[in-house]
């Protein structure tokens, strides 16, 4: 469907043809109306009272509003007024309902829902914490039960239980990336050599190495842009092809393991090449063949830029720790932003072509500026 429309009548004229076409009586459920503000909020107002009238052949039959306030005390100021005006916009509101939160048993039978739908079991010991992390509040309901089933690698397998010790576990760590010191922090944590203590951490959650807060952002911003079922990696650019005038190595310590070249039979480890007198400890191979999307969210002087693009695996010679090749659609453009830009030399990358979905949802980010680096078609 296609409607050409425009001013200050748009959704009127777009309500209007649906209504028509689809002829049955409509509801309309609009939310969070009550983030907008200034002259929109009122353009929408005044639109919905309009077609009230016009109800039900021209029309939706009734309309609902979800957000964190009553609509009655919607705050609205004309375009050219500093006047603010309070109380209900028209006087069309049939009925004002609050959502309130869960009460115990009605998390005990949403959690339910779960068991059905998959079997897997929460032990009744767990709705007791629950309630207690969450008060029944339903965004946190929800979020937790997402972390606890899905977030959780280990519990995606239906046949274990969910235990209230795995319930803290998820109330604790519902971060979506860290930032660590690899080789002291997380080796200490883990009990494992830093290197390979990464690896292993990765493949559950993104980490920034080197207490890269910036590319810890990267990550996050990158993983929510991406389709990939691939864990992402934390590479940097490291030098030029030998042969080849627009490919460079991608390489770094402490890749997820899962995004090995299929034919690597066996992983070695040895010694990291920076710190010779670490034992074995990294994590040496090379990484699939595949479309790479990478990004940098850094900043200087106040002023933040997301520097994204996209890329090819292509073949290289051997290194040491995880690397692979990449070519670029002009490797002296990307070495020019990279070397000019406010970057530090990590990336977050992922196997996939994210890049126009991350420069569009950049649009949205008040005050963040976007860099292509190449091989994204401007459109």
């Amino acid at each position: 469907m296609y409607v050409e429309v425009g001013g200050q009548s748009g959704l009127t004229s777009v309500l209007q043809h649906l209504s028509r076409i689809i002829n049955k009586p409509i509801v309309l459920i609009l939310d969070e109306v009550d983030s907008l503000v200034g002259q929109t909020v009122v353009s929408l107002f005044r639109q919905i009272r309009a077609g009230y009238l016009k109800r039900p052949n021209d029309f939706p039959s009734n309309i609902i509003f979800c957000g964190l306030r009553d609509i009655k005390d919607y705050r609205l100021e004309t375009e050219h007024t500093n006047n603010t005006t309070f109380g209900s916009p028209f006087n069309i509101i049939s009925k004002t309902l609050r959502l309130g939160d869960f009460s115990r048993e009605e998390v005990i039978e949403l959690y339910k829902q779960h068991t059905t739908e998959t079997g897997q079991v929460f032990d009744p010991a767990c709705f007791d914490l629950i309630m207690d992390y969450t008060d029944g509040q339903p965004w946190l309901v929800n979020a937790l039960a997402n972390q606890v089933t899905d977030e959780m690698r280990e519990n995606r397998d239906r046949t274990v239980v969910i235990t209230p010790d795995m319930i803290r576990i998820a109330k604790e760590n519902n971060f979506d990336a860290i930032a660590v010191q690899g080789f002291v922090a997380l080796s200490a944590a883990t009990g494992s050599g830093g290197a390979l203590g990464t690896s292993l951490a990765a493949e559950e959650i993104l980490i920034a190495d080197e207490s890269d807060i910036h590319g810890a952002i990267s990550a996050v911003l990158l993983k929510a842009a991406s389709a990939s079922d691939y864990p992402n990696f934390f590479p940097e650019f490291v030098v030029r092809h030998p042969e080849h005038e627009n490919a460079a190595c991608l390489w770094h310590v402490g890749a997820p393991a899962s995004l090995k070249a299929p034919e690597i039979e066996q992983i070695k480890i040895n010694k990291p090449w920076i710190l010779p007198g670490e034992k074995n400890i990294s994590l040496q191979f090379r990484l699939r063949d595949g479309d790479l999307t990478v990004c940098r969210f850094d900043g200087s002087q106040n002023k933040y830029i997301l520097g994204v693009g996209q890329c090819a695996t292509t073949s290289g010679p051997p290194t040491r720790d995880y690397y692979v090749w990449a070519e670029v659609d002009n490797w002296r453009e990307w070495e020019k932003r990279l070397i000019y830009g406010p970057y530090i030399h990590h990336l977050s990358a992922t196997y996939d072509k994210c890049a126009g979905i991350l420069i569009e949802a950049a649009r949205y980010i008040p005050g963040l500026e976007t860099e292509i680096f190449g091989g994204i078609e401007q459109k």
